[in-house]
């Protein structure tokens, strides 16, 4: 299947999963997983994919185009906080109304938050794989 795709196509699909899994990890946020001592927000559970799709698009389609992939990732999670604030102001008269406010209340916060992180460790796994790449290209020169 991958190989009959173009790589505009492949562009598409990679973009559309990172931004389904940003705004999935803000609503994911919202619960704790607890292994042993350790409280983690479960967030982690799309973050590996997140920084997996991220160095793909950085290798293949280079740094720029990832940008806007974040951006465009980010502008997406603003619309949907937006969205579900709104939702919660709106009157309900559902027996869910307080259960929707409390899960879906806390993603303003959570998007700063997850902003801040994400472009922390961003930076800090692009300085990573640049070392590792200069480093190998070093090696790679030093051998031949």
């Amino acid at each position: 299947m991958l190989e009959n795709m173009t790589k505009s196509m492949r562009y598409s699909y990679l973009t559309s999963i990172f931004c389904v899994f940003i705004i999935i990890s803000n609503i994911l946020a919202t619960k704790t997983l607890k292994i042993e001592f350790i409280m983690l927000p479960c967030s982690i559970l799309v973050f590996l994919m997140l920084f997996s799709i991220n160095d793909i698009l950085s290798e293949i389609y280079g740094f720029a185009m990832t940008r806007n992939v974040i951006f465009l990732g980010f502008v997406l999670n603003i619309i949907s906080v937006v969205i579900f604030s709104i939702a919660i102001i709106l009157p309900s008269n559902s027996p869910s109304a307080d259960a929707f406010a409390t899960i879906l209340g806390t993603t303003p916060r959570l998007f700063i938050a997850g902003l801040v992180s994400y472009l922390i460790s961003n930076i800090i796994n692009s300085q990573i794989m640049v070392k590792l790449k200069e480093n190998t290209i070093i090696y790679y020169l030093s051998v031949v």
